[in-house]
């Protein structure tokens, strides 16, 4: 289970950048560095793949995503990942057998 606290929004100042005053009121926060580790998301649902993979990166992870499952097995037999996260249910290969083959 991934736990965070929420940060007060910083109040914008005159001088903020319209990028900055966006982010400034909506709450957000730029990306900390890449130092947790790196974890490979493989789904073919690019707007599940899209969002899962945003909200790792957001977390510090770096993040490789993959929407197709035979690009997902060779990227994982290719580079050292400390987790995989796959869809199961995949068309062509589904993710199991890429489970299975890794």
């Amino acid at each position: 289970m991934l736990c965070a606290a929420r940060r007060r929004a910083p109040r914008p100042s005159r001088s903020t950048g319209r990028g900055e005053l966006s982010r400034a009121l909506l709450g957000l926060r730029e990306a900390p560095p890449a130092d947790k580790g790196r974890i490979l998301v493989i789904d073919d649902e690019a707007r599940i793949l899209e969002f899962v993979a945003r909200g790792l990166r957001l977390e510090g992870f770096e993040v490789d995503a993959v929407g197709d499952p035979h690009q997902g097995l060779r990227a994982a037999l290719e580079r050292h990942y400390d987790l995989v996260i796959l869809d199961l249910l995949m068309p062509g290969l589904p993710g199991i057998s890429v489970l299975d083959r890794i």
